[in-house]
């Protein structure tokens, strides 16, 4: 599997500031990875509870470190974009694959 793709893994952080609010700082690295769209049996499992699945992405494993924001470039558009990881599920020969959704708090 072609693996070219350059994706953004955001894990996010909070730091209390001066008042003692927490405050998120977010931290990015650059792997690479495969993209394509969800397939159909994917996308109706998920609807029935209440996602709305966009991508999938397989990656070498041992590059995940739990992220739960992915930006990427989609295939097609010329603006990068995030999405949240919803399931990951353990592949063949260290293949991890991550099933994204677009949500509100991920922009």
């Amino acid at each position: 599997m072609d693996r070219s793709t350059p994706i953004k893994l955001i894990a996010t952080s909070y730091q209390m500031d001066a008042m003692l609010q927490p405050v998120p700082t977010e931290t990015t690295r650059t792997v690479f990875a495969a993209i394509q769209s969800i397939s159909r049996a994917e996308f109706l499992a998920a609807g029935q509870l209440g996602l709305t699945p966009t991508w999938e992405i397989t990656m070498y494993a041992p590059d995940y470190e739990g992220e739960q924001i992915v930006a990427f470039t989609p295939p097609g558009s010329v603006t990068e974009e995030r999405f949240s990881v919803y399931r990951t599920y353990n592949g063949r020969n260290e293949e991890l694959e991550l099933y994204l959704q677009q949500e509100a708090g991920t922009k």
